[in-house]
Formats: C-alpha cells, structure tokens, sequence
C-alpha cells in the first residue's frame, strides 16, 4: 500500500497514558493508518519532523467561543495551540434557545461581531456553525441563564410550574438538537436566581439524554466547600454525569479548601456518581464588571441595572 502522507522520526504522545515514543506516521485517506518505522514504505508526499511533538487534536472543554467562531471560522488562535475541538455555551451562556424574551441578549453578543441572528434553536446554530465552514469541531452546552431568559425574561425567584415545563421542554428540544449537555453560571443573573431544585429538575432532563451538568459553581470563595456540596447533590438527585467548571478558590484565606473539595469528589465518585472538575494552568481569573456589582443591583434585568448605576 501506498500511503498518501509519511511524517518520519517525530516524537509520539499519543494521549493513552505511555510514555512517549519516536515513530514514523503513515497516513491515507486522511486516516492515520501505521504508526511505527515505515523506511520501507513509501508514500506520495514525505515530510522529516524530527524535534517535533505529534499529538492527537487538543479539546478545550471550557470555551466562550460561541459567536466569535461566527466571526472567525478558521479559529487561528486555538488551531496555532493545537485544539481542533471546542466546547462551547459554558457558565450559563449560549447561544441557544432563542424566543422573543431572549432574542435582545443574543442580538447584543451577535452585534459585537457585526453578525445577524440567523436562528433560534440549536440545530439552526449548527447549520449556521457549518454554513461558515468552521475549521474547528463543536460541542455545545445549553445555558441554563439563556434557557431560563428565554422562559421568564428578567424574573427573580423561583419559576412556576408552567415555566419549569417551558423550561423542560426547550431543554428536550436543544438536546435533540444537538446539545451536549446543561451548563450553569450560578453568579450570574439570571442563572443566580435558580435554587438547588430548580437545577436537579432541569438536569433529569440532560440525564434521559447522557448528557453532562458543567457548573461554574455559586461560589469559588468563603463558601466553596457549600458550592461544591450543592453541584454534588444535583449530580445524585438527577443521577447525571457532572463537571465542575475552572476548579479553584479564590481570596487569600480561603487557599487550601481545594484539598477538602477533591476530597469530597473523590468520595462521591466512591460512591458511585461520576463528579469531574477542570482546572486552568495559569494565576488568574476573569469575568465581567457585572458579576462583581450585588445580587440586588443586578435584579431585573440589563436596562434597570444600567438606569441604577446612572442615578
């Protein structure tokens, strides 16, 4: 057989857990189909990467790039890194479902990037993902803050049967749309507003699905411990698979409390439930100026807070 690609001398970390190793890589029909000292095959097109890593295509599970890949389809900055896959609609933020209560935010975010909204659901987002002709492959969580602006707009407090239902039903639908899975930002209105109930109820849904709950949890900080124990509950009450978003803790004081939140992960996952977590590699930290005012400033929506602040 002749190959289409030979890749001579790299350094394979092929993501299995053994060590690296130097090998030869034959490709054909865009399928790596020989790994190992190909000097004996022969191919249209060879290429000495001696020095280099190969690797499989790094995922970022925890992306914001739900819109800016609208922008930007060829996705340089995260192709030039190696990722060629992206999870998208984390913290509570995506870009589906869209109705009439929700369709002023996402217009908002689409505006940054001079584009149109061009769907209201996530099999229309994807057509538009693929109209573009992304470089990149997507995943996309639903936002449990769009998903509850899309039922009950602006309102605080607990949600009524009816738009738990909406709520339930929209979720269903993003789900067979595509959807991976529900995503919360429990800092943020209106996603902040959601009491533990609320959260198990909608992730029953995800779970009928397989899907994933990913949180940024209610707190990094002075109640760490308490967020944690929450995210864990819902993963046992709606016995569905979770992910906790940037694991970290935040404040002086409150350094080391990490220990005792993997020690609680670690027990639950003894227990029988599946509770994973996610960490950045650098000191730092980053949202918007919003999340930063209080929880009753932020109440009733993004025109009140702004008439607030100018008075």
């Amino acid at each position: 057989m002749k190959l289409d690609l030979k890749l001579k001398g790299g350094l394979v970390v092929d993501g299995s857990g053994q060590d690296k190793f130097a090998a030869d890589i034959g490709i054909k029909d865009g399928i790596i189909v020989t790994i190992g000292n190909l000097s004996k095959d022969a191919a249209v097109e060879e290429y000495d990467i001696n020095g280099f890593v190969v690797a499989p295509g790094f995922i970022d599970i925890h992306s914001h790039s739900d819109f800016s890949l609208l922008a930007n389809p060829l996705a340089s900055g995260k192709v030039y890194q190696g990722v060629t896959t992206e999870v998208v609609g984390n913290c509570g933020s995506s870009a589906a479902p869209v109705t009439e209560e929700s369709k002023g935010s996402v217009i908002r975010n689409l505006q940054e990037y001079k584009l149109n909204l061009n769907w209201n659901d996530f099999t229309g987002y994807f057509k538009e993902i693929n109209r573009k002709g992304c470089a990149l492959n997507i995943a996309s969580l639903v936002g449990h803050g769009l998903l509850r602006k899309s039922v009950m707009g602006d309102k605080t407090g607990e949600p009524t049967n009816t738009e738990l239902k909406k709520m339930q039903k929209l979720l269903a639908q993003a789900m067979e749309g595509g959807a991976w899975g529900l995503s919360t930002g429990l800092i943020y209105p209106p996603s902040s507003y959601a009491k533990t109930d609320e959260l198990i109820k909608l992730s029953k849904v995800v779970a009928e699905y397989n899907g994933i709950y990913a949180s940024h949890i209610r707190n990094e900080g002075d109640k760490l411990i308490t967020a944690v124990e929450e995210t864990i509950e819902i993963g046992k009450q709606a016995e569905v698979v979770v992910q906790i978003s940037h694991h970290k803790t935040t404040g002086r004081k409150n350094w080391g409390k990490v220990k005792r939140t993997l020690e609680l992960i670690a027990n639950a996952n003894q227990k029988g439930l599946n509770i994973n977590c996610d960490v950045y590699p650098y000191l730092a930290t980053s949202t918007g100026l919003a999340a930063l005012l209080p929880p009753e400033v932020n109440k009733g929506g993004r025109r009140k807070v702004l008439k607030m602040l100018q008075e």
